[in-house]
């Protein structure tokens, strides 16, 4: 029934051997309907909490997964509510970070870049901005 419904938020749990639970949750600012997106974001999310983790010492293994939880949660009909990642309108920061996280994800680290006017009286049009990673 709850098929063609969007979540908009997704929950992750990884039950550890002999190690604490990790548990990722991503919140989108709006439902939507991109498993592939959703996915990415969650392993991004879960990586850089791996990274983090204490690590394991050479003569430890890394722990192992015992159980998987995946929940979706906050469903909504996404035709209602998914608004374009770039429509003008005041407080919608949020979204456009999740938007250009989103981006990034699908396409790499460092192919998203944004233009820094430092010098815009300068003689040069090279030398007025230059371009700084996201």
């Amino acid at each position: 029934r709850a098929r063609h419904l969007a979540p908009g938020r997704a929950a992750l749990r990884l039950t550890l051997e002999d190690a604490p639970d990790l548990h990722i949750e991503l919140a989108l600012p709006e439902p939507v309907l991109e498993p592939d997106w959703i996915a990415r974001l969650l392993i991004g999310r879960l990586e850089q909490a791996a990274r983090t983790r204490q690590p394991a010492t050479e003569a430890e293994e890394e722990p192992r997964i015992v159980t998987i939880g995946l929940a979706f949660d906050r469903l909504a009909n996404p035709a209602t509510r998914q608004l374009p990642a770039f429509e003008a309108r005041v407080g919608r920061w949020e979204e456009l970070r999740w938007s250009l996280e989103r981006l990034t994800m699908r396409f790499g680290e460092g192919r998203l870049w944004r233009a820094s006017h430092d010098r815009p009286s300068a003689s040069l049009p090279e030398h007025r901005a230059r371009l700084v990673g996201l």
